[in-house]
């Protein structure tokens, strides 16, 4: 998604019940990953630490394993909100390898679970740009776990782990997501936050929303001296590799999953085509009786020649005087 792309922008109230239409929770036991990047300079701080628990809350509602995750590990604050003592957490997952279940914590009056952002620390590239997240991740998608990460919209090194999120939401004034806007798949804003919209193509289903629909980012400008390069390539605005990196949509991404474990099971319980050891077996059975054929020879001549028995074709042994 390039600097002028539209994203879609849904407007939302965290003191309504029930979630509007375009913020639909995944498939019942489909775990998926979910960023939420906070708009530090959104002048309603209390909206957005109430809109990811809206949504935990929403979601958990239906059924589904919600576990809401405080990624401030800088400055934490949602263990505030939830009336949580702020033990470990998250941190202590990911840079010291405790484990989910002695992190993870019940909030009271609410149907998901939470994991603080633990002990803090001062610098917090180690844990966005630590190996273990790809299994982490993975771990909690196979657990059948909807996992929102609340983290600051401001930290570059947030990138690494929305890169590998199924979806990514902006939580906050959508003008504002200039750093790495090619990631998100929804902006969500206050709905008494006025947001200019655009000419509608008829291409976007929150289109009908009130307040909704999508915004036009204005392009950046280029920094004085830097060369503009017109990438062609996906709709992503990369190509190769790096589009690679992007989060296929959840949909995608669980059927991607589910195929490759069909896979692996179908390696594992799919019996040898007939014939395709045989060959090797017979090798070894042939070599095997090359060998004890050799050795009857050989015995067979020594007792000829010792006078035990009589080989038809070998010279008679000449008695002993």
């Amino acid at each position: 998604m390039s600097d002028s792309t539209p994203v879609r922008s849904l407007p939302f109230n965290p003191l309504h019940d029930d979630l509007p239409r375009g913020l639909e929770a995944p498939g019942e036991g489909d775990g998926e990953f979910i960023v939420l990047l906070s708009d530090p300079e959104l002048d309603a701080p209390a909206w957005t630490p109430r809109t990811a628990r809206a949504l935990a809350r929403g979601w958990a509602r239906e059924g589904l394993e919600v576990l809401l995750v405080d990624g401030h590990v800088e400055n934490p604050s949602l263990h505030t909100d939830l009336k949580q003592a702020a033990g470990e957490g998250l941190s202590d997952l990911v840079l010291w390898g405790a484990s989910q279940g002695r992190v993870t914590a019940a909030v009271d009056s609410e149907p998901f679970r939470f994991i603080s952002a633990g002990t803090v620390v001062p610098d917090a590239d180690r844990i966005w740009n630590h190996s273990r997240w790809p299994f982490l991740i993975s771990d909690l998608r196979e657990m059948g776990k909807v996992t929102l990460l609340l983290a600051p919209g401001n930290d570059p090194g947030v990138a690494a782990v929305a890169r590998i999120a199924d979806r990514v939401f902006w939580l906050g004034d959508p003008r504002a997501a200039s750093r790495d806007r090619d990631l998100l798949t929804l902006a969500i804003h206050p709905d008494s936050l006025a947001i200019p919209q655009v000419e509608d193509t008829g291409a976007d289903p929150l289109a009908d929303l009130p307040g909704g629909g999508e915004f036009q980012l204005e392009p950046e400008a280029p920094e004085s001296g830097a060369e503009e390069v017109e990438v062609v390539g996906t709709a992503s605005g990369l190509t190769g590799s790096a589009q690679e990196t992007l989060s296929e949509k959840p949909e995608v991404a669980r059927e991607a999953r589910r195929k490759e474990a069909a896979a692996r099971v179908h390696r594992s319980t799919t019996p040898p085509r007939p014939g395709s050891r045989s060959r090797g077996g017979r090798g070894g059975r042939l070599g095997l009786l090359l060998a004890i054929l050799v050795v009857l020879v050989v015995l067979a001549i020594a007792g000829h020649y010792m006078e035990w028995l009589i080989v038809p074709g070998l010279p008679e042994v000449s008695p002993t005087p």
